[in-house]
């Protein structure tokens, strides 16, 4: 389930009692509120790491922590390091990032593909995807990928941990990076001579 709401139901939404806040970027201008519900509320300003957020209710002094679903603020243009599966919220009038309708985060002008978080088996990345964000498949199985040729750029780890049945890159790819596909599980995979 993904959405797109005003930001005002994640304030107005009761989460039961907040466990803990946490600043989850080095500029110290966005954190991260975790509700005992699973819920986490995500504002401020810039990215938003959560690297190792597991870990998070641990050094709170939590025993059981997990994050169901995540409040995306307004001003928050980046996240990174995050792990699917969760049901993500972000608030309408969020200037930078954008959810289609599988669950998967894109930058709002879809140039980028941010997190793969569908339940969908087979997937096409959207037509005007140029580059694929480090960790974008990290950990999923994918039976049948297409990439557009529009892509240019494949980070680092994008397919870090992904099992895919058959894997196509675009002739228009300039560069692989080393790692782009560490522990990737693929049946097939084709790779332009352009590369």
């Amino acid at each position: 389930i993904v959405t797109t709401v005003p930001f005002a139901f994640a304030a107005d939404h009761s989460h039961g009692e907040e466990l803990f806040k946490r600043v989850v970027n080095d500029d110290e201008t966005a954190f991260c509120t975790v509700y005992e519900d699973g819920c986490a509320v995500v504002e401020g300003e810039g990215y938003a790491d959560f690297y190792d957020y597991e870990w998070w209710g641990w050094q709170e002094g939590y025993d059981f922590f997990y994050l169901e679903t995540v409040y995306i603020g307004e001003g928050i243009s980046e996240i990174i390091n995050i792990e699917s599966g969760m049901e993500f919220v972000i608030d309408e009038n969020n200037p930078y990032l954008s959810i289609d309708e599988d669950g998967s985060i894109y930058n709002k002008d879809k140039t980028e593909l941010i997190l793969f978080n569908s339940n969908s088996t087979c997937y096409t990345v959207a037509s005007s995807v140029k580059t694929l964000k480090s960790g974008c498949f990290s950990g999923w199985y994918i039976s049948d990928l297409t990439i557009p040729d529009t892509v240019e750029i494949i980070e680092a780890n994008a397919f870090q941990d992904c099992s895919v049945g058959y894997l196509e890159l675009p002739a228009t790819l300039k560069v692989i990076p080393e790692f782009a596909f560490y522990g990737l599980s693929c049946e097939s995979i084709v790779i332009p001579f352009t590369v």
